[in-house]
């Protein structure tokens, strides 16, 4: 079945990139982070060098390769002048196999019916990428959850897990990402912080 996906972001910090080609669906999350200068920047840059350099090979790459990626995201992040730091989660997805390498404090969780799977419990969550001392780490699956779900700490730091799992298994897709951000949304319809998600559900 195609897979469906849904995204939404709000603030200036955070960036989403998705893109489902024949062979396989890509996702990416990315937080410029903030009190430094250059976060929005970062993370612009980083989405645009997964749009730029990782698609079109995408057939051919690894986990070890993505985690060499953002590597090289992270020394393009230092040595660019008006960048400053970022998180990074690249997930690509083919048919039933999944990976991932991930850096930072935004999450990935793979939810099923009864479980979540958190992709990216191993993850380092500093140095950022941009310091020049990030350390990636990478993860794999040999079968896909139901759902995917992507985004930084603007949701994940806000909402319980058992709230963000609830909803993404039972929301309509139409209001998925209004059920989602209305777990974190203030009195005032604001946010706590910038927020970028990521649903991808297999259909």
């Amino acid at each position: 079945m195609v897979p469906t996906i849904k995204t939404s972001f709000h603030g200036k910090q955070d960036r989403i990139f998705v893109r489902a080609t024949d062979s396989a669906s890509v996702l990416v999350v990315a937080d410029g982070a903030g009190g430094m200068g250059g976060g929005a920047e970062a993370a612009e840059l980083l989405v645009r060098m997964v749009e730029q350099e990782l698609m079109p090979v995408l057939d051919s790459v690894t986990a070890g390769y993505l985690v060499d990626f953002l590597l090289h995201c992270g020394l393009q992040l230092l040595i660019n002048a008006s960048a400053g730091e970022a998180t990074g989660i690249i997930i690509a997805i083919k048919g039933d196999y999944l990976l991932g390498a991930s850096v930072g404090d935004s999450e990935a969780w793979g939810v099923e019916s009864e479980s979540i799977d958190d992709l990216t419990q191993h993850q380092r969550y500093k140095p950022l990428l941009g310091s020049g001392r990030a350390l990636p780490v990478s993860f794999e699956r040999n079968k896909v959850a139901q759902s995917i779900i992507v985004a930084t700490d603007g949701l994940f730091k806000y909402a319980k897990a058992v709230d963000i799992a609830q909803c993404v298994r039972n929301a309509e897709e139409d209001v998925l990402m209004n059920e989602l951000l209305n777990l974190v949304r203030l009195p005032s319809g604001n946010y706590a912080d910038d927020i970028g998600i990521v649903v991808y559900s297999d259909g």
